[in-house]
């Protein structure tokens, strides 16, 4: 079973991967906002950093689900059918990472790691 540092370390990884194709595809404002929750996992402060992931807002028209990149957004990228398709399977990652962290912490329920897609 994943101890709570091999449950960190999967979260952070996975807010590494998505900072990183964020920001190679242009997208600074967005990956700006996932740096805290980063840098508190980092800090080991995983209160904060769960606090700080439910404050994005993520449904909802201008949420961060509804991030789709394209030229028009002055994104950049090869491939947008393939960028947008990672940024889903990442923006999976990070929400299930992070949710069975706070699982963990609050009621001790263990889920396996996420698998983290690589950039």
């Amino acid at each position: 079973m994943p101890s709570l540092e091999e449950k960190s370390e999967n979260a952070f990884e996975a807010l590494t991967q998505l900072i990183a194709h964020l920001e190679r595809c242009n997208e600074y404002t967005w990956a700006g906002r996932f740096y805290p929750i980063k840098e508190a996992i980092e800090s080991f402060e995983f209160d904060k950093a769960i606090r700080l992931y439910k404050l994005i807002p993520m449904p909802n028209m201008g949420g961060f689900l509804d991030l789709v990149l394209c030229k028009e957004n002055g994104h950049n990228v090869q491939n947008y059918t393939e960028a947008n398709e990672l940024l889903g399977k990442l923006q999976g990652a990070v929400s299930k990472s992070i949710g069975n962290l706070r699982v963990y912490i609050e009621y001790q329920i263990d889920h396996e790691l996420v698998n983290v897609p690589k950039l």
